[in-house]
Formats: C-alpha cells, structure tokens, sequence
C-alpha cells in the first residue's frame, strides 16, 4: 500500500504539471489562430477530467465499494463464461 499511497498523494503534482503542459502549448499559438487555441483548451479539459477518473475508482477499490471485475468491465457483471449477464 505504501507505494499506492504515495502515487496517490503524487497524483496532484502529475495533473497540475499536465495542466502547465497545455497552457504552455496554447500560449505559443498564433494570436489568430482560435481554432488551435480552442482545440487544445479542450483537450486540456478532457485530459485532465480522464486523468482525475484514475485516483477515484483506485480509492473506490480500496475502501470496497467497487471489485476488481466492477473495475475492469465499467460495471458489468461479467459471468464466469465471458457473456455478459445483462
């Protein structure tokens, strides 16, 4: 757990240094170009929101709201034959 925790706690520093990343790239655009600097704001928003779903179903895993099987099928119960039960 100790190594769980401490990239947990780590996660923040990743996200802020992503969110630098692209606001960097999107001040380097031409002033005329909104369509690039639009682009990459929106792919700054996406990243950092997928990026953000990673520490959340770790620490759902880890207080046993959600199994393992939960996590790797989006919530699917997946049988023991690899149908899909619903």
């Amino acid at each position: 757990y100790f190594f769980n925790t401490l990239s947990f706690l780590l996660f923040p520093f990743v996200l802020k240094e992503i969110h630098t990343m692209f606001t960097q790239a999107m001040e380097a655009t031409a002033p005329n170009d909104r369509q690039a600097y639009t682009s990459l704001n929106f792919l700054r928003m996406f990243t950092l929101l997928l990026w953000s779903v990673f520490p959340a179903v770790w620490a759902l895993c880890q207080l046993d709201l959600i199994d393992s099987v939960m996590e790797a099928t989006d919530g699917r119960h997946v049988s023991r034959g690899g149908g899909n039960d619903r």
